[in-house]
Parts: structure tokens; C-alpha cells; sequence
């Protein structure tokens, strides 16, 4: 009884945390509002800016997952980080998704784990082993075995987290007239499918503006 109502008080500052924060975020944009219509209008003023907030009365619930976080895909695979077009000379070695760092991740719960980031349109998944492996307009950079989609699973699971991940829907799975190819990604959400993974979304691609016309 006494650790069940441990836990039910820490909820209570937490979801009191969140609260505060939401009322911060909407309090200063607010006042970023006000401050570029200021500005817009050509107004230049000393004068201060005072914000009153009722909090007596509820106006808006926030989701128990809007605090939420990613894990880059390079990060997953070994990959080696990028940023502009200029990447690290050296592949760092996969993080470990051990039972310490999941530990601490559960502190973060409940919220969304996506997966993905630019790297995330160049990986291969390696899950089937009957299906042939796709091939499109570019090679694959990167491989996903399952092996490592599990450990990601288990992760997720042993965090207390929700998990996004996003599918790959960059030019390695790009036809020739620019229509993707759903077959690695298919093999990926059947395989999640039959292994019991609880996945809360998929994200196709990362960013499409970036190799599409």
C-alpha cells in the first residue's frame, strides 16, 4: 500500500510539472506574438508587458505524450553522424540499449521514442529471411538486422516508452519514376507484426523534400 501510493504521488508532481511547463510554453508564446506584432507594425516600445493567467480553471489538457524525445537512426546502426552534407570520419559503435540506460529513460515515461532522422532513408531491413531484398534507384547504406529491431523493442518496452519509428522512404526505395517501393518496409512492419512489437506509429521517410523534386 505504502509503494502504491509512493507512485501515485510521484504521478501527481509529475503531471503538476507538466502543467507548469505547458503554462510556460503558452506564456511565452504569447509574449513572442505580442512582441512580433510589435515589431511587424514598426512599433518600438520600452513600455512592459504584463501576462495574466487564470489557473484556477482547466482551459486545455496536454497528452500524457507530449514530452517526447528521438533517437537518431545513426545511432541505432553504427552510422556515422551528419550534419549539412558533412559527416564524421569515424562510424561510432551502435548505443547500447542496456537495462541501466533504459532505467533511466523510464524517468522520462510516459512519452514517444521516435527512431528516425535523416540517416533513417538509407537503411536496409534485414528481417526476412524468406523474401528477397529490394533494390532501387541508390544502394542501401546501412542495415537494420532483427536481432537489433528486437533489442530497440525491448528497450521501448522495459522504458515504459511509446515507439515511433520511421520507415525508410528515401531514394533506396525509390523506383525509377520516383514511386517507393513499399517491399523492405512491408517485411519490417510484418515482422514487428508477428513478434509481438508494439509499435505506436510509423513514420514514412524523413524529410522528402530533400531528394524529391
Amino acid at each position: 500500500a505504502r509503494g502504491r501510493e509512493s507512485r501515485r504521488m510521484r504521478c501527481r508532481r509529475r503531471r503538476r510539472r507538466r502543467r507548469l511547463s505547458s503554462l510556460a510554453v503558452v506564456v511565452a508564446a504569447v509574449a513572442t506574438l505580442l512582441a512580433l506584432m510589435a515589431v511587424s507594425s514598426g512599433e518600438c516600445s520600452t513600455a512592459s508587458l504584463t501576462v495574466h493567467v487564470d489557473t484556477a480553471q482547466r482551459r486545455a489538457c496536454v497528452s500524457a505524450h507530449f514530452l517526447s524525445v528521438t533517437l537518431d537512426a545513426e545511432a541505432l546502426v553504427g552510422a556515422s553522424p551528419c550534419f549539412e552534407g558533412h559527416c564524421a570520419s569515424r562510424a561510432p559503435a551502435p548505443v547500447p540499449l542496456t537495462t541501466k540506460l533504459a532505467t533511466l529513460a523510464s524517468h522520462l515515461a510516459p512519452s514517444v521514442l521516435r527512431v528516425g532522422g535523416t540517416l533513417a532513408d538509407t537503411i536496409l531491413y534485414n528481417v526476412s529471411q524468406r523474401e528477397p531484398i529490394p533494390h532501387g534507384r541508390s544502394p542501401f547504406e546501412y542495415e537494420l538486422t532483427r536481432e537489433r529491431f528486437d533489442e530497440l523493442v525491448a528497450f521501448v518496452r522495459q522504458a515504459n516508452l511509446s515507439l515511433v519509428f520511421a520507415l525508410n522512404g528515401g531514394p533506396s526505395t525509390r523506383l525509377n519514376d520516383l514511386r517507393w517501393d513499399a517491399t523492405n518496409a512491408r517485411q519490417l512492419v510484418r515482422y514487428a507484426r508477428s513478434s509481438g512489437a508494439a509499435v505506436f506509429g510509423w513514420e514514412l521517410g524523413n524529410e522528402p523534400n530533400l531528394f524529391l523534386p
